[in-house]
């Protein structure tokens, strides 16, 4: 019996299931976080602390990571976004400056036509 719940990691100081009264007392008025380390001391649980924070400081380091990579991701994507959009204006101007060109030439050829038809 002992070796079946010692392979299922339950209570491995297993001695006599005898408990006193004062021990009930004395587990009814510990605090909280006492009563967890009694519990986990208790299932050897207490073991597998450190490989539990390991764990979970490497889980923080991801979502750490995870969060930055966002980040850039987004910073990226707004630089994109901006470099979209002055793209579009350059074209924008682009275009304006040759309509410019073309109505000066426009100007310029009637002001020509102008001058010949007075001096003739």
């Amino acid at each position: 019996f002992r070796a079946a719940l010692q392979r299922l990691k339950i209570g491995k100081r297993l001695g006599t299931f005898h408990v006193f009264q004062h021990a009930v007392d004395a587990i009814a008025q510990m605090k909280p976080k006492e009563y967890s380390d009694l519990i986990e001391d208790i299932s050897t649980s207490g073991e597998l602390k450190n490989d539990y924070n390991a764990k979970k400081r490497a889980l923080a380091e991801a979502n750490h990571r995870l969060a930055v990579a966002s980040s850039d991701k987004r910073s990226v994507m707004a630089e994109v976004s901006q470099l979209k959009l002055q793209k579009k204006e350059a074209e924008k101007y682009k275009e304006y400056a040759e309509r410019l060109m073309a109505e000066r030439k426009i100007l310029a050829l009637t002001e020509l036509f102008h001058l010949e038809t007075r001096l003739a």
